[in-house]
């Protein structure tokens, strides 16, 4: 009895694999639904992870990219709150300097906050962050431990079309959209933002729909609500779960910030044209930025 159990969950295993290896394009809304699919994955190195955390941390990891900063170690917050402030690091020479957000608050020294309202180029420029996040950085760790993808980019609103750019271009077989989503669920700007990425690298042709699974269909059809119209999903949010999160903390600001770049300036622009992407950097896993110019 026992070995029958056993064959039948490895054929049904084996049948889920088959399945989800058909689609091109891979969506989860959060990192543990991703990693209940990435066990079926075929072939992780032709493969690219695209990772969307729009309240905040993507949104302001790629306002430091596009502000000049050299990189950025994207790191959980520490247990004991011991933050590394050293202005050197024994891998990766140059200047560094340490910003990120503790209870969605700044953390108390650092350069910066969570907030892409906190940027001041001055304090960014040439240098490398270590930048701690409560969700983002477990998420994003626990979304691409473990495989060797082809690629892990980061995407926020500002930089959807350039990102698409960069991976129509790459020859990957399969991109898997990993939301950050709220502390293990679905969030609105997530789905959201990853949905319009779905639909320009998809194509609006009516084959696409057979490209998708199941949670990349859900996506794009939650993105098709607001139809671009960011007025909309600005007022949506405000009533939601992260916004009133970010009402406790005062940072109820971002939420316009991170969705139409309001109070942003002309660091949007540099943002919208900033792929930010993991490379390797003295042996270490850091998020760099390269401004494109691109055509969708």
């Amino acid at each position: 009895m026992t070995t029958l159990l056993n064959n039948s969950i490895k054929g049904r295993k084996f049948v889920a694999a088959e399945i989800l290896n058909e689609f091109s394009i891979i969506a989860s809304a959060s990192p543990e639904a991703f990693e209940r699919k990435r066990q079926y994955l075929a072939v992780p190195a032709s493969t690219c992870i695209v990772f969307v955390d729009v309240l905040r941390a993507s949104t302001t990891i790629n306002a430091v990219l596009a502000a000049g900063g050299r990189g950025v170690r994207f790191l959980p917050k520490p247990l004991d709150r011991a933050y590394d402030f050293s202005p050197v690091d024994p891998l990766v020479p140059g200047t560094w300097v340490t910003g990120g957000e503790e209870d969605g608050r700044p953390i108390p020294g650092g350069v910066i906050g969570n907030s892409p309202l906190s940027i001041q180029q001055s304090d960014l420029d040439g240098k490398y962050l270590r930048f701690y996040s409560s969700n983002g950085a477990r998420a994003m760790h626990a979304a691409t431990a473990g495989a060797e993808f082809g690629a892990i980019y980061m995407c926020s609103m500002a930089n959807i079309d350039a990102t698409v750019s960069e991976i129509a271009g790459s020859g990957f077989e399969r991109v898997c959209v990993v939301c950050g989503g709220f502390y293990s669920t679905a969030s609105l700007e997530d789905i959201v933002a990853a949905g319009r990425f779905i639909a320009r690298l998809s194509g609006m042709s009516e084959s696409r729909w057979h490209t998708l699974d199941d949670e990349s269909q859900m996506m794009l059809l939650a993105s098709e609500r607001f139809d671009l119209d960011d007025l909309a999903l600005v007022l949506e949010l405000t009533k939601g779960q992260v916004a009133r999160i970010l009402a406790i903390v005062g940072r109820t600001d971002d939420i316009d910030a991170c969705i139409t770049g309001d109070g942003m300036g002309a660091l949007w622009k540099e943002m919208s044209r900033t792929v930010v992407k993991v490379d390797r950097v003295g042996g270490e896993s850091i998020l760099t930025g390269r401004k494109v110019s691109y055509e969708i």
